[in-house]
């Protein structure tokens, strides 16, 4: 780049010629600055398209390694798919049996439930009545009890009024015969003596 500078009139160069280049070099600096950044954005954006294409083509590979892969197995795929179709049409019978048998049972089970439920509120309704029987028979057995206990307390109480009476007359027997023994022992002494006079 020419520079020319005007000489200054006591020597150097002229304060404006040195201005007006500073200024210029810097706007130049500046352009080539803003250049290479447009330069540098451009090239960034230009990296990051490459990088998604890139991406997208390593996708595209990737799919089309794993379409390859499966279109190798789909032989063995379709052979297992037959397989299995196969055995589902071979267990489908034993599947609809076991349905049935399953249905079955339970219909079964419910009803054997039912009648159990039955048999307990029989049951339940038999030992409330049985309950209720004994209960009546209890208090009958017992209105008896009393009944005879009064009775018998009643005849214990005559009884020992009796005894009490056949004592007492016993007890004047006894007394009458003491009498009678000792007026007879009088007479018999009595007579005694007359015999002896």
């Amino acid at each position: 780049m020419d520079n020319q500078f005007r000489n200054a009139a006591f020597g150097g160069f002229n304060r404006q010629d040195v201005m007006d280049y500073l200024e210029r070099t810097a706007k130049e600096h500046a352009e080539a600055l803003e250049q290479l950044r447009s330069l540098l954005d451009a090239a960034q954006k230009e990296r990051d398209e490459l990088t998604a294409q890139v991406q997208a083509l390593t996708e595209q590979r990737d799919a089309a390694q794993q379409a390859a892969a499966v279109a190798e197995q789909m032989p063995a795929l379709q052979e297992e798919n037959s397989l299995l179709k196969e055995r589902v049409a071979r267990l489908e019978p034993d599947a609809a049996a076991y349905a049935a048998i399953k249905e079955r049972m339970a219909g079964m089970e419910l009803d054997a439930h039912r009648r159990a439920q039955d048999i307990v509120d029989q049951a339940r309704a038999q030992s409330d009545e049985l309950l209720h029987q004994t209960r009546k028979w209890l208090a009958d057995v017992r209105g008896q009890y009393d009944e005879l206990r009064n009775v018998v307390e009643g005849t214990v109480s005559r009884a020992a009024g009796e005894l009490d009476r056949m004592r007492q007359s016993l007890g004047n027997i006894s007394l009458s015969m003491d009498r009678q023994g000792n007026a007879m022992d009088q007479f018999v002494r009595g007579v005694e003596k007359k015999e002896q006079n």
